[in-house]
């Protein structure tokens, strides 16, 4: 089933773009290549994409730009990839939508385990999953597990990224109990989180954020030193 999926890579290197297209080819993926972000808009309007590979670095309209605009109207997995090193990018990037990071030079087995654990969590209930999803209420909020969708009391839907939804998805699952860091990545990532990696805490902070827009007296995910997150809501199932 994984093997179906179409990817989009975004890169201004167009060595790098064609190599690392044919190596997730035969892994028995359908991969594009756009060197600019004009590119890779064009074959997003004109083929279904299941994830973008995404460079910062482009010509004219950068990455990080790009990521924004894509994630105003797609939940479409995004993985960011840089030359650049440090955390401002990475922390930029988690912060306008993307799934994921990944720093250059990479090993496109790293790449290729990243796009398997994505698709892994958010794609592979087709056959296995269907019969399981459920939907579940939290203070008059609906997270519906086989849509994907979340509505808020008001009736409005909130969008919310791939990972966005599988983190609060996990959260609902296991209300009024720590979540550790940990487990969080491995549902999300399928690896343990460094120690120093932020990735997790700002997916939580986005989460938050997207939360109180709607509800800002209500303190839905709880930080428990040295345990992780906590939902401190009741849910119920329906």
């Amino acid at each position: 089933m994984l093997s179906k999926k179409t990817l989009l890579i975004v890169d201004d290197d167009e060595e790098i773009a064609s190599l690392t297209a044919d190596f997730l080819k035969d892994r028995g993926y359908t991969v594009f290549t756009a060197n600019s972000a004009e590119e890779a808009i064009e074959l997003l309007d004109t083929n279904h994409i299941d994830l973008m590979v995404l460079d910062i670095m482009l010509p004219g309209e950068n990455g990080l730009t790009l990521c924004q605009r894509v994630r105003q109207t797609s939940k479409m997995p995004i993985i960011i990839i840089s030359a650049i090193t440090g955390d401002t990018e990475r922390i930029v990037g988690l912060e306008l939508g993307a799934d994921d990071y990944l720093e250059k030079p990479f090993n496109p087995r790293e790449l290729q385990a990243r796009v398997f654990a994505i698709f892994r969590r958010t794609e592979d209930i087709e056959t296995a999953a269907a019969p399981k999803t459920q939907r579940f209420e939290f203070s008059g909020w609906k997270l519906d597990e086989a849509t994907r969708h979340l509505t808020a009391p008001d009736g409005v839907l909130v969008h919310l990224s791939s990972s966005e939804f599988d983190a609060l998805l996990t959260f609902v699952k296991a209300p009024q109990k720590p979540i550790s860091r940990d487990t969080l990545g491995r549902v999300l990532r399928g690896a343990k989180v460094d120690s120093h990696d932020r990735s997790i805490d700002i997916l939580i902070s986005r989460l938050r954020k997207k939360l109180a827009q709607t509800d800002r007296n209500t303190d839905f995910i709880r930080t428990v030193r040295h345990q992780g997150y906590l939902f401190s809501q009741n849910v119920s199932r329906v």
